[in-house]
């Protein structure tokens, strides 16, 4: 019993050591960076600069109205009418949005059952 028990213990401690003999050599240190190559940070940078370039602000206009008992703030993209701010002297801010596309505010007219509700600015931080 104690021979099986002897070869069984020899075999497995061979097999460990060939297997640690058989690895591969550790791969050669990476090369030192150039001035031209690109770094994290320069990736980073350049793409921060072109997400703000994608989102100009020349596609988006505010035109400010101030009137003596209000100043209407007219927001449009592309062109297209898509908010409009009331601020009124005395009162909160109310606000008109274009909720389907069309280019016209939707401000529910006299229709007592339509969706459109007028919305409130009552605190802004």
């Amino acid at each position: 019993m104690k021979p099986i028990v002897y070869s069984i213990c020899l075999v497995l401690l061979s097999s460990g050591a060939v297997t640690a003999a058989d690895q591969v050599a550790a791969p050669p240190p990476p090369k030192l960076q150039k001035p031209g190559d690109v770094t994290l940070k320069r990736y980073l940078a350049e793409e921060q600069r072109r997400k703000q370039e994608e989102s100009a602000p020349a596609r988006h206009n505010v035109t400010v109205v101030k009137g003596e008992g209000a100043t209407v703030y007219e927001y449009r993209r592309d062109g297209g009418l898509y908010r409009t701010e009331i601020d009124p002297k005395h009162g909160p801010v109310y606000i008109f949005d274009d909720t389907d596309a069309d280019g016209t505010v939707n401000d529910g007219g006299a229709d007592p059952h339509s969706q459109d509700t007028q919305m409130w600015n009552l605190m802004k931080w």
